[in-house]
């Protein structure tokens, strides 16, 4: 009796390569998920911290111009999110040449993201005397 050939089966190295595919394809959409989700998670966090730091420089406009430089100069603060985010302030005098009562305003704040990388973002402004 002849053995019968189908030649409608797979073998057992197409399954094979087919298995490998099917697998590099789901790891390279895992990934694409988590780089996505970090992504996501950076950009809110960069929402908060943008409106907090406007926040503070809405604060920082409303103060009498005469008292800014002694009450935020050097200034540091926490943010309420995300967890263990800072804050500083830095207040400087635009040169006399250019104006004696112009002063720019920098606020940097600093965070670290879900894998530890620190991320940053500074706000700078200038206020006139008026």
């Amino acid at each position: 009796m002849k053995p019968i050939k189908s030649s409608h089966a797979f073998t057992l190295a197409e399954l094979m390569i087919a298995a490998l595919i099917v697998s590099a394809t789901i790891a390279g959409i895992m990934q694409l998920s988590i780089g996505s989700s970090l992504l996501a998670e950076n950009s809110k966090n960069l929402a908060y911290v943008l409106v907090e730091a406007q926040d503070k420089m809405t604060e920082i406009e409303s103060s009498d111009y005469d008292n800014i430089v002694t009450t935020y100069n050097a200034a540091n603060f926490n943010l309420d999110y995300p967890e263990g985010a800072t804050g500083s302030i830095t207040v400087s005098q635009v040169g006399s040449e250019v104006a004696s009562e112009l002063l720019q305003i920098t606020i940097t704040v600093a965070w670290q993201n879900r894998v530890g990388r620190t991320l940053n973002q500074t706000l700078t402004a200038l206020i006139a005397n008026k």
